[in-house]
């Protein structure tokens, strides 16, 4: 098996060829410091930017330092509070797709081909790695020319990151490895969830029969954020998301939802797979 930040961050095709082993340790869920001994405040963050992008270097800063605050406090209000410590201590923000590519491959042990054009950004254990704004922008308004781009989009793609490494460790913490995060609808549907992305796009909620048929076309490789948006907001109608994140990786997860799934009564029309939107 191979770390969910890697999972999110290349095609299907790529993964068979991707595998490394999971983490063997744990970690304890809340860690609290002797009375005589106060909690060392987290180490300040590492920006590492392209030159021409040094005069933005404190609005960056400010970008990663409110998108982690986002994600903290989203977690707390849902169950897992946790502190800044551990979680990131390096930002790579990268200069063209050929240096983006061409770190990434030599750090999944990939050629550079098997790495998308659109890649957004991910972590890798302690170190947050994104595009450039104006990268990331391009990538965006063409795969999603219907979504409005705002002043938050970048924020929320930095979220987005974040919110899956908390989520690794929470899951970590839970089951003692990444995959307790789930399937890859369940935790990239959550990451959009914590990032609000996609403001605007707020279909009905989804029958059980059609979040079935999402969960299948997920299966099949077809990758679509928006439709993981949706799925989460259909869930998250029903259930808690600390309800889910605890449950994800059980074996059974979606079918033993069943049961207590209780959409709203105005749903979505069907679609089919080649209705979806472009994957992300």
């Amino acid at each position: 098996m191979m770390p969910n930040t890697l999972r999110h961050l290349l095609p299907l095709a790529a993964l068979a060829a991707a595998a490394c082993p999971p983490p063997a340790a744990t970690t304890p869920r809340t860690a609290t410091a002797p009375a005589s001994a106060p909690a060392s405040a987290p180490a300040p963050l590492r920006l590492d930017l392209p030159r021409d992008l040094e005069p933005r270097r404190q609005a960056y800063k400010r970008e990663v330092t409110a998108a982690l605050d986002h994600v903290l406090g989203w977690f707390a209000r849902h169950g897992f509070a946790r502190s800044r410590t551990g979680i990131v201590d390096q930002i790579v923000v990268f200069r063209d797709r050929r240096q983006m590519k061409q770190r990434l491959a030599r750090r999944f042990k990939l050629t550079p081909d098997k790495i998308p054009d659109t890649f957004g950004g991910t972590v890798d254990k302690k170190t947050l790695l994104v595009v450039r704004e104006e990268m990331f922008k391009d990538a965006y308004t063409k795969l999603y020319p219907k979504m409005k781009w705002d002043s938050g989009t970048y924020r929320r793609l930095m979220i987005h990151e974040l919110a899956h490494r908390v989520h690794a460790m929470i899951a970590t913490e839970l089951f003692g490895t990444e995959d307790g995060m789930g399937p890859r609808w369940f935790f990239e549907g959550l990451a959009i969830l914590v990032a609000e992305q996609f403001p605007g796009h707020e279909p009905p909620h989804l029958t059980w029969a059609q979040l079935t048929e999402r969960v299948a076309w997920d299966k099949k490789g077809i990758q679509t954020y928006p439709i993981y948006k949706h799925m989460l907001r259909s869930l998250t109608a029903s259930f808690t998301p600390e309800h889910l994140i605890r449950r994800a990786g059980k074996p059974g997860f979606f079918e033993a939802l069943k049961q207590e799934y209780k959409p709203a009564r105005k749903t979505a029309h069907r679609r089919t797979a080649g209705d979806l939107p472009k994957p992300f």
